[in-house]
């Protein structure tokens, strides 16, 4: 048993809204990713070092690791979590986190073109805010007492180290990337 219960079983409430928040800023944080990727690609093509550098900003081992936390935090027979009113099954808050803000609409499935080698101005300012949500969060997480308290917590110290090596690669390119008027 970990944090989220008490050892009587008695439910925190409070570790469920940490959970439940985590969650939500983890679907936004990856959706920008996706779009800060799919940008990329379309810019670069699929074969440039700048789109394989993105490529790297992976949250799979986080959210995996996120998530054997969470349903590790519970009693087998607990499926869900409640926080402003709202339920969520602890397998769908790092996954399948159900953000009514976020729109999944592909954009940018267009047919291949030259690729333009930069971004543009908005373009730019969307990743560059990404980079810094990113790496903001990441070390947040870190600093959150029922995680620090969890069995997985270095295993989620060594991915969140990855993908800031993974951040800072990418962030070295982009930094040089030209810039056009759109």
């Amino acid at each position: 048993m970990s944090a989220s219960y008490a050892m009587n079983d008695v439910k925190n409430p409070e570790h469920d809204k940490i959970w439940y928040d985590l969650g939500k800023k983890l679907s936004v944080i990856d959706h920008n990713c996706k779009r800060s990727y799919f940008i990329t690609k379309q810019n670069y093509g699929k074969s440039h070092k700048m789109n394989s550098k993105i490529c790297n900003i992976r949250l799979i081992s986080i959210k995996s690791t996120l998530d054997d936390m969470v349903c590790g935090s519970y009693p087998p027979d607990i499926h869900t979590i409640t926080a402003y009113s709202v339920e969520v099954p602890l397998t769908h808050i790092f996954y399948a986190f159900p953000n009514p803000d976020l729109t999944t609409e592909n954009q940018y499935a267009q047919r291949q073109h030259t690729y333009k080698k930069s971004y543009n101005k908005e373009e730019k300012e969307f990743i560059e805010e990404f980079l810094i949500l990113i790496r903001y969060f990441l070390l947040e997480i870190i600093e959150i007492d029922i995680i620090k308290q969890n069995k997985h917590y270095k295993r989620l110290e060594k991915n969140i180290n990855k993908i800031m090596k993974a951040i800072d690669s990418f962030n070295k390119l982009f930094r040089d990337a030209e810039i056009i008027d759109a």
